[in-house]
């Protein structure tokens, strides 16, 4: 009962990319034999000292990567002399496991697992949250430091000095739609003046909820669309109109909603969604 050589790397990759997984959200993507062969997986790292389990102060049993798992994932498994990050000097967060912390790991297992050979033939780095040092996106805009932190962040190599982008934001629910609209106009700025100075071709920005319902109060009724509508109308701006739209046009950026249980992005058109709201609209859009 034996996991193959190549599905125990992608484990040990994705906890690599976290530093840590509660041990439960790992079993919870199995069931039956597979999840037998999970445990079989983590005994064998455990043997060979690769992780390490802790439990925290609420009861829940915690994955840990350690420095020898860390060098074989470098030096074995992405055969680089280039990490993404150095273990001595790591910085990560040392917070509770929650849904958030859940959500992640779900977006990374499932990427993980969906662009495996890329990963490993493109050298695609993937940071979390938990590292505060590597998860951040900084450039200038109009003389100001202007610093972008995603939920995840995957950067992938464009041949030899650009990059494509892929930026994720997971909402548990408790973030006011107000903040999701502020974070659209550090986006917006980002796309204008970041992506030149830092070569980047290509966005995917991807707003995940935790339920439909929430889905549907921030895009679907058009809750962020309208504080866009309220702001233009009353001129509380701090970026002029015209750029939110440039930037919201390009073609070499996409914005994606999902529902966090089906897990299937679905595209939005935000441009189309604003052309159907309020007329002070108008003339950006023409």
């Amino acid at each position: 009962m034996q996991y193959s050589e190549t599905s125990k790397d992608k484990i040990l990759y994705t906890l690599f990319t976290l530093r840590a997984i509660p041990k439960h959200d790992l079993l919870y993507q199995f069931n039956g034999t597979d999840g037998k062969r999970i445990n079989v997986a983590i005994n064998d790292f455990k043997k060979f000292k690769y992780i390490r389990e802790n439990i925290t102060i609420n009861g829940h049993r915690v994955l840990y990567i350690t420095r020898k798992g860390y060098e074989h994932v470098v030096n074995k498994v992405l055969q680089t002399k280039n990490p993404q990050y150095k273990y001595s000097t790591n910085k990560s967060r040392r917070s509770p496991m929650y849904t958030h912390h859940y959500m992640n790991f779900k977006y990374v297992w499932d990427y993980v697992h969906q662009n495996w050979n890329q990963i490993l033939e493109k050298k695609i780095s993937i940071f979390t949250d938990q590292d505060i040092v590597n998860c951040k996106l900084s450039t200038d805009f109009e003389g100001e430091k202007l610093i972008i932190r995603p939920d995840v962040l995957i950067r992938i190599p464009v041949g030899k000095r650009s990059e494509d982008l892929i930026l994720v934001e997971n909402d548990t629910g408790r973030e006011n739609p107000i903040n999701i609209y502020r974070k659209f106009l550090q986006y917006a700025m980002f796309l204008l003046e970041g992506k030149r100075y830092l070569h980047i071709k290509n966005v995917q920005l991807h707003f995940v909820f935790l339920s439909k319902k929430r889905l549907y109060n921030v895009f679907k009724s058009d809750v962020v669309v309208n504080r866009f509508d309220h702001d233009n109308e009353y001129k509380k701006w701090e970026l002029d109109m015209k750029k939110i739209i440039e930037a919201f046009k390009s073609h070499d950026f996409s914005l994606y909603a999902t529902d966090f249980k089906e897990s299937k992005p679905e595209k939005v058109d935000f441009i189309k969604t604003l052309k159907l709201t309020k007329h002070s609209w108008k003339h950006y859009l023409s």
